[in-house]
């Protein structure tokens, strides 16, 4: 398994001073993942994304694009399902 969390974004964001240098190490994140075939889960419902949280399900949706996948709950948490 493979996990990742960023506790403090605003901090996060402070340092950096950019908070578009994060997308690419996101990105790459996300790709890696994705190419592993890993699980996927989401603590905020995807369908309702906003903001930095947008981005990243555009990016999951983009590179799935015409597979079959959904994004369905499970008890407080939501997966990324491949059928």
């Amino acid at each position: 398994n493979t996990y990742f969390q960023l506790d403090d974004w605003t901090e996060l964001v402070k340092v950096l001073d950019k908070p578009h240098l994060l997308w690419p190490i996101n990105e790459a994140f996300l790709d890696q993942q994705l190419d592993a075939g890993k699980e996927i889960w989401f603590s905020h419902d995807p369908d309702k994304a906003d903001g930095y949280f947008l981005l990243e399900v555009g990016h999951i949706r983009n590179r799935l694009h015409g597979t079959d996948f959904s994004f369905e709950p499970d008890g407080a948490l939501f997966k990324l399902v491949r059928k």
